[in-house]
């Protein structure tokens, strides 16, 4: 593997979470500046994660016809402009075209991971990966806590630039040093499709592995949208409080995922490990619901991260193993389908219920959801036999 371009790479996925990151905890209450309600906050986080669903399958698409360089420069392009219009944003209509446009443009993350399919043979494409991860996981991290150190004074633009001009030196970057691969790896499973998803879920291992894991996003990303809303309520939380938190959850899931989770799939197997993480982000959840202190929370959030870093890898892996070779890349894109849908819906239901059932009401019912979660996963077999593709 070439190593400039993979360091590149690893910059460019770590702008794409790092600028969601900064925008989370600062989103709800940049929002409500602009008089928004705690549904249009959900709203907003959800017509971002609506436009990535429609268009990255189509950057992806328009990548393999032009060329990865071309597209990730136009992605990088599209996050840097999102990110100005959100921070110079004089009304709560230009906050939306920000995020929509940002999630219009925003397929920087697979299509870099593309460009290391191209650039990796076999042998190495899982250490190329790795990087890619690594810094989708750093990017996670750093977010929030950018978020968090630059709004203490109730200044939400400042990180929103801040994250604009990382975003500017990944795509000078990218422009002057980032050569197109001389190949074009066949990427599989780019667009959704719902026939094809409704299939997938009626096979015996692959269905319940994919109804898993919505399930779980839906609980996940449900805390993900709604933290900022419920802790300014419960424990007067400012944007800065939400940022620490929700980056101190990124190091525990990066600790677990980065250093425990080969031992305990090794000594356990992944589907043991989905049971438990479900188990504990479910009591995690419910347990949200009751926190009265800055420690209660502390507490909540550590099992939280630790159910959390133990399923998404134990759910890709699973997918992945439990696929045939010529299914394998269809059924890895149904599964990032899966997470995407739940990425759309689950602000607008929480957010919902925070604000006409009650502060607890999304946790309560996220931890139902990871319950149910658990249930499908108990007897899963760790992986099938794999059937070698048709000739």
């Amino acid at each position: 593997m070439k190593r400039s371009p993979l360091l590149t790479i690893f910059l460019i996925a770590f702008v794409g979470t790092m600028s969601y990151g900064v925008v989370i905890p600062i989103t709800p209450f940049y929002a409500q500046e602009f008089g928004a309600s705690e549904f249009q906050v959900g709203l907003i986080v959800g017509c971002y994660a609506l436009m990535q669903f429609i268009f990255a399958p189509i950057l992806g698409q328009l990548s393999d016809r032009f060329g990865r360089r071309p597209l990730l420069i136009l992605s990088l392009i599209g996050t840097v402009c999102s990110l100005l219009l959100f921070g110079f944003a004089n009304s709560l209509v230009w906050l939306f075209v920000g995020r929509m446009f940002d999630g219009a443009t925003g397929g920087n993350i697979s299509i870099a991971q593309a460009y290391v399919s191209d650039i990796t043979t076999d042998k190495d494409r899982a250490r190329g990966m790795g990087m890619v991860g690594a810094a989708l996981g750093l990017g996670f991290i750093a977010g929030p806590a950018i978020g968090a150190l630059l709004s203490r004074d109730g200044n939400y633009q400042l990180p929103i630039f801040v994250a604009a001009g990382i975003a500017m030196l990944s795509l000078v970057l990218t422009f002057l040093v980032l050569p197109e691969p001389e190949r074009h790896a066949p990427q599989q499973g780019r667009t959704f499709n719902l026939m094809k998803l409704l299939a997938a879920v009626r096979k015996p291992n692959v269905g319940r592995l994919l109804s898993i894991t919505l399930l779980i996003n839906l609980a996940f990303v449900a805390f993900e949208t709604t933290f900022a809303l419920f802790a300014a309520r419960r424990l007067e939380f400012g944007s800065h409080q939400t940022g620490y938190t929700l980056a101190g959850v990124g190091v525990v899931v990066a600790i677990v995922q980065g250093g425990l989770i080969r031992r305990l799939a090794a000594r356990f197997g992944e589907a043991s490990l989905i049971v438990a993480g479900s188990l504990l982000l479910a009591l995690s959840l419910a347990g949200l619901g009751f926190i009265q202190n800055v420690w209660h929370l502390v507490a909540i959030c550590i099992v939280l991260a630790i159910g959390e870093g133990l399923l998404t890898p134990s759910l890709s892996s699973l997918v992945s193993r439990n696929s045939s070779a010529h299914e394998r890349g269809e059924n890895m894109g149904l599964y990032q389908s899966m997470s995407s849908l739940a990425r759309i819906f689950a602000p607008l239901y929480a957010t919902w219920m925070l604000s006409n059932v009650g502060e607890a009401s999304p946790y309560l019912m996220g931890s139902v959801l990871v319950v149910a979660g658990a249930l499908i996963a108990v007897g899963l077999p760790s992986a099938e036999p794999q059937a070698q593709p048709a000739h």
